[in-house]
């Protein structure tokens, strides 16, 4: 139970913080690679375990399944970094606590889950069939791992679902939930907290309308300087003529009401990205940079288009926060 992942923030690292400084072991690598297949963000509480147990025997159990060798004991074998791994239900006894995506909670839908590995599910057997007619002198890349009956050829029918299903109820009943149990009630604080953070993230959300006319005239006056405006367009808040403004505005908008938190190197910040309880698409600013280096840099954005200067006339503009999630 030495595992908990204490960072809750919005990052795409999602290393194991262990209490003990080890981070990545061939174990926690299939582990982690097990858990967002099955899309499983965390091994937190016993319906978790329930879960990641069923959505196991579903991804990599078919083949056995079929073949009535599926027994009665949890083990699911790979290959990582060369070295042999073995996942049973000791090892997720081991690993409680462990998160495959932080700041996130439990699983995904099951039924979402089933239509998605449907739908990737028939888009391999379509990948393997064209393989069949590729060259002989052409090997397929594979990675660096493997995990034994991941790529089954039987189809995801109601009845395996259901074969799986109780077969996974079997398996469940000799897992030691105690453990479980026990560290829910350990850390009952730090997962309310994440489950409020949860709740209210992406629970602020721009809206133009709510800018009031006069300030944002006075934004867009700034941003066309050279070029000048249609005000009746921009009275009826026309959005395909100031897409980029709208765009600008909220981004200063942002900035300017302390919504962006930033990445410093060296005491010296480099880039920023909005806080997670803010609803803000980054994608919309791809390239706007003010360079041909490409990608997303808010911060960047904010000194090329000059949006600092926007923060009096933005800073305090309130706009209604969205009902929180689960209330």
């Amino acid at each position: 139970m030495k595992y908990l992942n204490s960072d809750f923030s919005l990052t795409n690292d999602s290393l194991v913080i262990s209490e003990d400084g080890e981070h990545t072991t061939p174990v926690i690598s299939v582990l982690i690679r097990m858990m967002r297949e099955a899309q499983v963000k965390t091994l937190y509480s016993v319906e978790d375990l329930r879960e990641f147990i069923f959505r196991v025997i579903l991804l990599y159990g078919r083949d056995r399944l079929m073949l009535g060798d599926a027994g009665s004991e949890f083990v699911v074998k790979a290959i990582a970094d060369e070295k042999p791994v073995a996942i049973d239900l000791t090892t997720l006894h081991e690993y409680v606590g462990i998160a495959s995506e932080q700041g996130s909670l439990g699983f995904s839908d099951r039924e979402d889950f089933i239509a998605y590995l449907r739908k990737t599910h028939t888009a391999s057997e379509a990948r393997k069939a064209a393989d069949k007619n590729l060259p002989d002198n052409v090997v397929r890349y594979v990675g660096p791992m493997q995990i034994e009956g991941e790529d089954s050829g039987i189809d995801i029918s109601d009845d395996i679902i259901e074969r799986c299903a109780a077969l996974a109820e079997k398996l469940f009943a000799q897992s030691n939930v105690e453990v479980f149990e026990e560290f829910e009630e350990k850390h009952t604080d730090t997962i309310d907290a994440l489950k409020q953070r949860i709740a209210l993230r992406g629970s602020v959300a721009f809206h133009i309308q709510k800018v009031p006319f006069e300030v944002m005239e006075e934004c867009v006056a700034f941003l066309r300087e050279e070029y000048g405006y249609d005000k009746e367009l921009l009275k009826k808040r026309d959005a395909e003529e100031f897409a980029l403004d709208f765009d600008l505005i909220e981004l200063a908008w942002a900035f300017a009401n302390d919504l962006c938190e930033y990445e410093i190197m060296e005491s010296v910040p480099v880039a920023a990205w909005p806080k997670e309880i803010l609803d803000l698409d980054i994608d919309k600013y791809q390239g706007l940079q003010g360079d041909e280096i490409g990608g997303i840099n808010l911060l960047d954005t904010i000194h090329y288009y000059k949006l600092a200067e926007l923060e009096p006339l933005l800073k305090g503009v309130e706009m209604a926060t969205e009902k929180v999630k689960g209330q």
